[in-house]
């Protein structure tokens, strides 16, 4: 039996990165082989199903009934596969263990995958509908290696894409400052608030350092130092019938003179009271922000796809009386996802241990003094 498997040389890789990786190819029927190709896939996937019985108040008959908002389904990084063997070339009966490469494109947005089943409400920036609070949407970015010799001979291997590598920047802080007056304009000092973030990348899961400055040097108390952990989701698409939809989008891009909806959630993931500041003093917090949501669970990573976008900030207020709210907004540009740890436990099966070298087309072929590197030194 023809047996095929692929293997990167890691499990994660940042957009614009070199993915280094093998394909094992066992062939004991070599007329079953007409071919070999790779695909290196990317996919993103929107999908908002609108609550249509709990949305009754100010709906108009056949306000989007038995239709849901999706995205078209288009790959990010190959609409074809590549030959790794030229047409005219076949192989005998043997174990053949091919390497290949290939640089993945810049600024490709991070994988993610997030899920509200009808429990956030949803703006939605569409003038004929009412939104609602059940509305169920998802939306994720995933992506991996695909290999194939035959119809019935495939394999597959996800990768982690990190999205855009993250600036180096030691940490990210924030100053805000105002001046209290009481009346007739008179100067009762200056409060001002300073925020710090250890760093500027985490991974989902991770706990971040937040440290918050509060300088009282005015005559009047702080009543409260708070912060929240907010999580802005955005999807894009276009109302498709449920009837009439397919799964390779060709009806979304059918329909696509539609207008584009947007639609928008928000939700505060942590929220914490600090305590309040005393005049003529400056008080110090050292916070632990845990990047996970109330079941304890990581927080989907931050997305920056064509459909997708997930982003976190971080809101601390000050308030005070006779004079607004000191506020400061933290972006958390960069959430990023878990080890893949499906990379992480694959084993190879023995018979990929005896394998002959055979060099892939020229497009995708590795050079011999990548194949003698730390590069392939982990990979069977």
């Amino acid at each position: 039996m023809n047996q095929l498997a692929v293997r990167t040389h890691q499990g994660e890789y940042y957009a614009g990165d070199m993915i280094y990786g093998i394909i094992y190819l066992k062939v004991e029927d070599p007329d079953k082989i007409k071919k070999l190709n790779l695909k290196i896939s990317g996919t993103e996937m929107c999908q908002f199903v609108p609550d249509h019985e709990g949305n009754q108040e100010g709906r108009e008959d056949g306000d989007h009934a038995n239709e849901f908002l999706a995205n078209p389904s288009s790959d990010k990084i190959m609409e074809h596969p590549m030959q790794v063997m030229t047409q005219d070339e076949t192989l005998q009966a043997g174990i053949y263990r091919i390497p290949f490469q290939y640089q993945l494109r810049p600024k490709l947005p991070g994988s993610t995958k997030i899920q509200c089943p009808g429990n956030i409400p949803a703006s939605i920036q569409s003038p004929d509908y009412v939104a609602s609070a059940h509305n169920s949407w998802e939306g994720a970015i995933r992506y991996s290696i695909i290999v194939s010799a035959s119809e019935d001979l495939q394999a597959s291997q996800p990768f982690v894409c990190l999205g855009s590598r993250p600036k180096e920047v030691l940490n990210m802080a924030y100053r805000e400052e105002t001046t209290i007056r009481s009346c007739f304009c008179y100067d009762r000092g200056i409060l001002a608030l300073t925020t710090e973030l250890d760093k500027i990348s985490y991974m989902t899961g991770d706990t971040a350092r937040l440290k918050i400055v509060v300088e009282n040097s005015t005559s009047e108390e702080v009543k409260a130092v708070k912060y929240s952990l907010k999580r802005t989701t955005e999807i894009q698409g276009w109302w498709v019938s449920q009837a009439d939809h397919t799964t390779d989008g060709s009806l979304l891009y059918a329909r696509g003179k539609q207008e584009r909806v947007t639609i928008e959630a928000g939700v505060d993931i942590h929220t914490r009271n600090l305590g309040n500041a005393k005049p003529k003093e400056t008080s110090r917090w050292e916070c632990d922000l845990h990047l996970v949501d109330q079941d304890n669970q990581p927080l989907p990573p931050t997305a920056r796809g064509k459909y997708l976008k997930i982003q976190y900030a971080i809101l601390v207020e000050v308030s005070v009386s006779r004079a607004n709210d000191l506020t400061t907004v933290i972006p958390l540009p960069y959430v990023l996802p878990q080890a893949n740890r499906e990379w992480e436990e694959w084993e190879p099966a023995e018979w990929m241990k005896k394998c002959t070298l055979h060099r892939a087309h020229e497009k995708i072929a590795v050079r011999n003094s990548t194949l003698e590197s730390p590069v392939y030194e982990e990979l069977p």
